[in-house]
């Protein structure tokens, strides 16, 4: 009789169980926490072992959901703290937390599990400032230009949102689509005619003259256009939220839609847009924020080992 009345508080479970809908959790693993340093506009790689049960896996940093490549049990991906992550573009400090975690989520059987991956430090990083000369037209806009600009925002966005998020589309380390003198890097506080207080997001790269421009890895043609700021501009996605952007362009070589290899040449460097000499800017885009994209290709190639998924001891074995 005794042993029945143990047994009930069980079946009861399971009768609430069966009722609901819901499977009982089988016994989870966890993931050793790795406690990691970032730096704004400093991309950070990520790779995990996955579990063995679960669907439905993303990786989240803060408030960011990342994009993300799956090759069989392995997930990679790479996260960034926004540039302006300490201070707004006015100079007023943020509020911003100094540390970040980062956690795994899933579904089991209906259910959202949580696994606490990591936690990043936040650091400032000392990025330079330089003064520009323009066209005046470019700083002090017209009407016309406020219009044109925010037409060509609403496109961009359209663009992002398109890009493939939950694979990569390439298998290849990233490239520079030149190998010419950096001119001038990312991250470079930028004051335009001595007014307009700014911030170089993507890396200048030295074309005197009309010069191929290569893809810095497969992928899809998201947008083809002329833009006020950028000039004629690419944009190609290389999925798990990454895209690179091409600048100040004289000629296109594709068109929207098209699919590129790496290495492919896409367009001819040139001096459109606000632009003060002929060069091509080179922008790469993460999670939704402009990065480092010279440290991106490092970090992106760099061979890191993933975290194990480590299953508790069971009572009685080794």
């Amino acid at each position: 009789m005794r042993q029945h009345t143990k047994l009930l508080p069980l079946f009861f479970i399971l009768f609430i169980y069966s009722c609901a809908g819901i499977r009982p959790l089988p016994q989870l693993g966890t993931y050793e926490v790795e406690q990691r340093v970032a730096h704004p506009g400093k991309v950070n790689k990520i790779v995990l072992e996955l579990p063995s049960i679960g669907e439905k896996f993303r990786v989240i940093c803060g408030e960011d959901t990342l994009g993300h490549n799956i090759t069989g049990s392995t997930l990679e991906t790479v996260w960034a703290p926004d540039y302006w992550y300490f201070e707004t573009k006015d100079g007023e400090k943020t509020n911003a937390a100094t540390s970040v975690h980062c956690y795994l989520k899933s579904e089991v059987y209906g259910q959202e599990i949580q696994y606490h991956i990591a936690t990043f430090e936040i650091k400032p990083f000392d990025y330079k400032k330089s003064y520009i000369k323009v066209s005046k037209k470019h700083v002090d806009l017209s009407p016309e230009a406020v219009k044109r600009w925010q037409e060509e925002v609403r496109l961009q966005k359209e663009a992002y949102a398109s890009a493939e998020l939950e694979k990569s589309l390439t298998d290849k380390d990233f490239i520079k689509p030149l190998n010419s003198k950096i001119t001038a890097h990312y991250g470079n506080r930028r004051v335009f005619n001595n007014k307009k207080n700014s911030w170089h997001s993507g890396t200048d790269m030295r074309a005197r003259r009309p010069t191929p421009v290569k893809a810095s890895n497969d992928g899809k043609v998201i947008l083809v256009k002329d833009l006020f700021f950028n000039g004629n501009a690419v944009f190609i996605d290389h999925g798990a939220g990454v895209i690179t952007m091409y600048c100040h362009l004289s000629k296109f070589k594709v068109n929207q839609g098209d699919t590129v290899k790496r290495g492919q040449i896409i367009a001819l460097s040139g001096n459109t847009g606000r632009s003060s000499a002929p060069h091509l800017h080179w922008g790469v885009r993460v999670q939704g924020k402009w990065i480092d994209g010279l440290q991106f290709i490092k970090e992106k190639g760099r061979v890191q080992q993933a975290q194990k998924y480590v299953m508790p001891n069971v009572e009685g074995k080794n």
